[in-house]
């Protein structure tokens, strides 16, 4: 289990179990972690977790939240990882190792940047009206092998097999973005980064996104299409 090790004004330290999907830290009393500084805001951050993997994301706060001396908006977080909310430092500890990333230029060194004349494959998908009618559209994707499809450049048609429950896409500290198997569907997360990956078109809006056969994800340039059901 992972877990912050808060550094106290005495010296020594109290440590807080990552034990839920999301953990609250901030200066109001009913968050998970209460720190008491008027530089930590009600609502500051919050750890996030999905399977083994944790990210820290800012809430929007005041002064902001640093990992490891930078200021992050969202951040993957991995064994000591410095964190600092106000006045507060933290260190992030945990016994699963960091996760591996499939990095967008594994698919862009022989990817040049598509032409707005060049035919790219386009999902043909209604929108669902609630996500509990799109949990219902996924529920039989979770059971089939799924895959990426590189529909740009000269890689055209180069495949990454999504064989872990858990697979990252991108460059960590600039953009991120995660493929979670769940039993009810396979789910895209914008974790970190300022530029926001789109889907079918689309700039992702919410940070957490059911992914359906034939969608079509952009990520630093390189557009791949989710495929479920394949051999």
């Amino acid at each position: 289990m992972a877990k912050l090790v808060l550094r106290r004004d005495d010296g020594g330290t109290t440590e807080y179990d990552i034990s839920k999907d999301r953990v609250s830290i901030g200066r109001r009393s009913d968050n998970d972690i209460v720190l008491t500084n008027a530089a930590v805001s009600a609502e500051h951050c919050v750890v996030v977790t999905i399977l083994n993997a944790s990210f820290l994301e800012d809430l929007g706060s005041t002064n902001g939240t640093f990992v490891n001396g930078r200021p992050i908006k969202r951040h993957f977080l991995q064994n000591e990882h410095l964190i600092e909310i106000g006045r507060h430092r933290a260190t992030f500890r945990t016994d699963t190792p960091a996760p591996s990333y499939v990095t967008t230029s594994q698919f862009a060194k022989a990817v040049e940047p598509v032409s707005e004349a060049a035919p790219v494959a386009q999902a043909a998908l209604a929108p669902k009206s609630t996500l509990s009618e799109a949990l219902l559209d996924t529920a039989d994707a979770a059971d089939s092998p799924a895959m990426l499809l590189v529909l740009n450049g000269s890689r055209s048609g180069q495949e990454l097999v999504l064989n872990k429950d858990l697979v990252s896409l991108g460059k960590a500290g600039v953009q991120v973005v995660t493929i979670t198997k769940r039993p009810h569907g396979y789910f895209l997360t914008h974790v970190e980064g300022k530029h926001t990956p789109s889907v079918n078109g689309r700039p992702l809006e919410t940070q957490t996104y059911p992914l359906y056969s034939n969608d079509i994800i952009e990520l630093g340039g390189v557009k791949l299409q989710f495929m479920t059901g394949v051999a």
